[in-house]
């Protein structure tokens, strides 16, 4: 990939694109896609029934873990093609776990509360 160097500051137009102005023409780019996803879990805290989301399906090989705070994973489960789970954690004891959504290159890891 070749690099350039810029003389003057890019202007944002959106989150995902930006305007550069180089030897007084004006260029747009598109930034690129961030390796991240957006998880939300509700209730949390809970006690016992966690409900994971996330914006779009995950892809092939995609899966959710939860684990504790040493890193241990309690729970392991496929994600492919889904938007949401629903998690049957109420065997676990109460304390603060992670749950980590991966899929690809994209990440997403949240912690909750599980609190009975």
């Amino acid at each position: 990939m070749e690099s350039i160097t810029l003389n003057s500051t890019p202007t944002i137009l959106t989150p995902n694109m930006f305007v550069v102005k180089m030897n007084d023409a004006v260029s747009t780019f598109d930034r690129p896609a961030s390796h991240s996803l957006n998880i939300s879990l509700s209730p949390n805290p809970n006690g016992g029934l966690l409900l994971a989301a996330w914006e779009k399906p995950a892809a092939a090989g995609a899966f959710l873990q939860v684990s504790d705070r040493a890193g241990k994973i309690l729970h392991s489960m496929s994600a492919e093609g889904l938007t949401s789970a629903t998690l049957d954690l109420s065997n676990l004891e109460n304390g603060i776990y992670s749950i980590c959504l991966l899929a690809g290159e994209y990440k997403a890891v949240e912690r909750f509360v599980l609190s009975r």
